[in-house]
């Protein structure tokens, strides 16, 4: 087969795979992720999330007691980041990676679901291993 009916034929196979649901092909890169992040504060507490990533600006999401935010994007495999800032009636503002390609690619994949607590976040699936908030560097 000649180089350009190769590189062709690699072309289709990676946009056909890349644009396919994730629940297809979990293991490719380009898999679609979920993250849900529901709100799981004691007290009747409205929780205030405002999520981002290098690219996007999720904007701020307003949950009541056990409502949830989700949203969905493409892993580049390598260096997907999503970071989320938190705070609820008494005014504390905590934040937290919320999708860390390095830790949540095979941890969660395809989907990412947490109970915010104030504790800190819990993961909702699988093995609901809990994070303490991440701290300011300095």
């Amino acid at each position: 087969m000649n180089s350009f009916v190769c590189k062709y034929t690699l072309l289709i196979f990676v946009l056909l795979i890349s644009t396919s649901n994730a629940g297809d092909f979990d293991w490719f890169p380009l898999s679609k992720f979920y993250v849900r992040i529901y709100n799981s504060l004691d007290g009747n507490s409205d929780l205030r999330v405002h999520c981002k990533s290098r690219d996007d600006d999720l904007g701020l999401q307003v949950l009541h007691p056990n409502q949830y935010f989700e949203f969905s994007f493409r892993s580049n495999w390598i260096s997907t980041l999503f970071f989320c800032g938190m705070t609820w009636n008494n005014g504390e503002v905590h934040w937290f990676d919320i999708y860390v390609n390095s830790r949540d690619y095979r941890e969660c994949a395809p989907n990412c679901y947490w109970n915010i607590k104030k504790t800190g976040p819990c993961h909702r699936n699988y093995d609901h291993s809990c994070y303490d908030w991440n701290k300011k560097k300095i």
